[in-house]
């Protein structure tokens, strides 16, 4: 008796056991980002139909694989020693409302329920990653474009002096750099020192 009470509960403990794992899995699943249907992953597309220079092409494929392996939300995680500015919208908020300006600050990752749409490059801040990827520091604050699934993280250049204008490391290429963005309403004009002075009011992971 009890070796068929055994054999009819057996598929109905599976039964539960996989709708339990169901339950767990599905807030996850309905969280994940399809990165090849959006906006930026198109552009990136267009980017590297467009481009005519085997180096550029090489940074925009370097830009693809990381962004199409994504299962997530962009983020940045910071490992300077600076505060850094990042426009961000909650996932939930309507696709054309306006970024929020954050302060996030070192050692943080930005919140993956949020949608990051760029990096603040303030004045006098140049930009570098890999062996030879070098944007110059200007006079005027700019946004580097974060594209969808983008997994950013900053780090202080080896070759940057203390006493010198503040540089970023970044992990990848930059794929735009500008001084307006349309998901952008107001770029702060703000200085890397009263940035580093900021309380941090980034959402964090």
């Amino acid at each position: 008796m009890t070796g068929l009470l055994t054999r009819l509960l057996q598929p109905l403990l599976a039964l539960l056991l996989a709708m339990i794992g169901l339950c767990v899995a599905a807030p996850a699943l309905a969280d994940a980002v399809n990165v090849a249907t959006t906006a930026s992953y198109a552009d990136l597309q267009a980017a590297i139909a467009s481009t005519q220079d085997p180096t550029r092409l090489s940074e925009l494929q370097e830009l693809e694989a990381a962004v199409i392996a994504a299962d997530d939300r962009a983020q940045v995680s910071n490992g300077t020693s600076h505060n850094v500015g990042v426009f961000a919208r909650y996932k939930k908020e309507p696709a054309d409302s306006p970024a929020r300006f954050y302060v996030l600050g070192p050692n943080h990752q930005t919140d993956d329920d949020y949608d990051l749409v760029a990096l603040l490059v303030p004045p006098q801040v140049s930009l570098s990653w890999g062996e030879a990827g070098l944007v110059a520091a200007e006079q005027q604050p700019r946004l580097l474009r974060i594209l969808d699934g983008e997994p950013l993280e900053l780090f202080d250049p080896e070759s940057t002096l203390a006493e010198g204008p503040t540089a970023y490391g970044l992990s990848l290429p930059v794929f735009t750099l500008s001084s307006t963005l349309d998901q952008v309403a107001e770029v702060p004009s703000i200085s890397q020192g009263e940035l580093d002075l900021a309380a941090e009011t980034a959402p964090l992971d």
